[in-house]
């Protein structure tokens, strides 16, 4: 409420085909409060007005309802679990280089051609590439690969050998690797940096480096923000 005038929602279910309706409405019982005069002829101002505070608290609610907060999902997917059939399951860990390699292997774009399968031998060259290891075997990609499946990240297609990424495991994998190839350089940048005096480098610095520095910057804008700045 704003004096006399206010905004309310109202939730009606089972309504149309997505089972719901919403409906916001303005009221005012003081025009003088939203600088209009009690006029016929100032009508259309008057539904203007309510109009543009409906979108803009709509607006706001959006970006309330939108925010990422964490309710507990990434550390369901770092834990242990029990798989349908009574299997310990271990946890997922970004740090996890056979995770990482693994991830990357399954979202090759070969695998979307055609019914979207894939077998661990068609894996298995693209992670021993990625962990620079040639000794990585089929049956600790497997292993990995029981993994992702614990966690209905990849499916084993009913009667045979193959494997399916699921619509969750795609997004899933995709954020992990994102998250890696941001935290990993940064995580350098901070042990091991090239110079104690970054700024003298600035000029010098390639694009990608300039990105990263601005990634680290809005971390720490968002640490602050937190309450979390040290």
């Amino acid at each position: 409420m704003y004096q006399t005038t206010g905004i309310k929602q109202y939730v009606k279910h089972d309504v149309g085909l997505h089972g719901r309706g919403l409906r916001t409405e303005s009221s005012s019982h003081q025009l003088r409060d939203l600088s209009i005069r009690k006029n016929l002829n100032n009508l259309n101002k008057l539904r203007e007005v309510m109009d543009t505070a409906n979108q803009r608290y709509l607006s706001v609610q959006q970006d309330v309802l939108a925010s990422y907060v964490d309710r507990g999902q990434l550390e369901q997917l770092s834990r242990p679990s029990i798989s349908a059939t009574g299997r310990r399951v271990p946890g997922l860990h970004i740090d996890d280089p056979r995770l990482v390699a693994t991830l990357n292997a399954i979202l090759c774009f070969a695998y979307l051609v055609g019914k979207g399968l894939f077998h661990t031998r068609d894996l298995l060259g693209d992670v021993q590439r990625s962990l620079c290891n040639p000794h990585y075997t089929l049956s600790q990609l497997r292993y990995d690969l029981s993994k992702l499946r614990g966690k209905g990240l990849v499916l084993r297609v009913a009667g045979t050998q193959a494997y399916q990424v699921s619509s969750k495991g795609y997004h899933i994998a995709i954020f992990y690797l994102k998250l890696y190839q941001i935290y990993a350089p940064l995580t350098a940048a901070i042990c091991d940096p090239v110079e104690a005096d970054n700024s003298l480098l600035t000029h010098r610095q390639t694009k990608l480096d300039r990105l990263y520095g601005a990634v680290d910057k809005s971390l720490q804008k968002l640490a602050t923000h937190l309450g979390m700045a040290a």
